[in-house]
């Protein structure tokens, strides 16, 4: 494992590259991927997104991966690594296919399009998030928080809607 300063040291020099990887990424869903239900479509204004009509969604057996020397610093950072079953590009999803629970997935890599409209830009939001994750860890990035809060939350109000009702007497 390499140093989280020598890291630090390494992300300004790579983040050009990964922001087009990003790009190109998000070019792809956008031309393959399928488009919202209305029921995901609904999940995406609850997390907030703003866009729903603009996001795209492409399920896979294996989540796409830059270079190898991209690919070798994303899993330092913890962004990619064999656990990661899901990941955002600004408007573009993937999601590895037969995931127990693909409705959290979903709703998770919403709140990341979210966090990604509010910043704008995908060289911002590149930077931005691979620095958190940097100074945080990745479990404890500030995205990565707030998109399990809002998965959370999206989840605790379909699990309300879906108890049934109480029977009067």
């Amino acid at each position: 494992m390499i140093n989280v300063e020598v890291l630090k040291r390494i992300v300004p020099t790579v983040a050009p590259a990964m922001t087009v990887w990003a790009e190109t990424m998000e070019r792809s869903a956008l031309e393959k991927g399928a488009a919202l239900d209305s029921l995901q479509w609904r999940d995406a204004l609850r997390v907030g997104v703003k866009r729903p009509e603009k996001v795209r969604v492409i399920y896979v057996d294996d989540l796409p991966h830059p270079n190898t020397e991209l690919t070798l610093l994303a899993k330092e950072i913890g962004i990619l690594t064999e656990q990661t079953d899901g990941i955002t590009f600004g408007y573009g999803i993937f999601i590895k296919n037969n995931l127990p629970d693909v409705k959290r997935r979903l709703i998770h890599q919403l709140a990341h399009v979210c966090q990604y409209e509010r910043l704008g830009d995908m060289r911002i939001f590149v930077r931005e998030y691979v620095q958190c994750c940097l100074d945080f860890g990745y479990a404890h990035s500030p995205f990565e928080l707030e998109a399990e809060a809002r998965t959370q939350e999206v989840l605790a109000d379909f699990h309300t809607a879906m108890k049934p009702c109480p029977c009067e007497d």
